[in-house]
C-alpha cells in the first residue's frame, strides 16, 4: 500500500478525541502566535504588497485578505514572525506553521466545517 492510500485511508477514519483536541490546542496557539506577528511593525509592507499580487476573499491573520495561496503563504510567515509558534508541551514537533496555513486556506476555499479542518490538520501533521 502506498503512502498516499495510508494517509487516505488514515483521513477516512475518526480523529480521536484526545487527538481533536491537541489539535485545536496547537490552531489556537498558532493563531495567537499569528495575529502577534501581525502586529510587528516589519510585516506590513509585505502585507500590503502581498495581499495586492495575490487578490482574494480568503483571510489573513491580523486583517486582509488575499488569494488562497497568498493567506497560506502570509499566515505561515505572520505566524511564524516570532518564532513562539509550537512552544506548548502537550505536543513535540514544529508543524503548525506548514500544516495550518494550508489546512485553513483550503478549507475556506471549499467551506468545511471545524470538524473537517481538524480532521485535515491531523492528516497534515501526522504526514509532517
Amino acid at each position: 500500500m502506498s503512502i498516499t492510500q495510508h494517509l487516505i485511508r488514515f483521513a477516512q477514519t475518526d480523529v480521536p478525541a484526545d487527538v481533536a483536541q491537541m489539535v485545536r490546542l496547537s490552531l489556537f496557539d498558532w493563531a495567537a502566535c499569528g495575529l502577534a506577528g501581525a502586529r510587528e511593525g516589519g510585516f506590513a509592507k509585505v502585507i500590503d504588497l502581498q495581499m495586492s499580487m495575490n487578490p482574494g476573499d480568503r483571510t489573513v491573520v491580523g486583517g486582509g485578505t488575499a488569494s488562497a495561496a497568498g493567506a497560506a503563504l502570509m499566515n505561515g510567515t505572520l505566524s511564524h514572525a516570532l518564532d513562539y509558534d509550537d512552544t506548548h508541551f502537550g505536543h513535540i514537533g514544529h508543524p503548525s506553521v506548514a500544516v495550518f496555513p494550508a489546512v485553513l486556506a483550503a478549507a475556506e476555499e471549499i467551506g468545511a466545517d471545524l470538524a473537517a479542518l481538524i480532521c485535515a490538520a491531523s492528516v497534515g501533521v501526522e504526514g509532517s
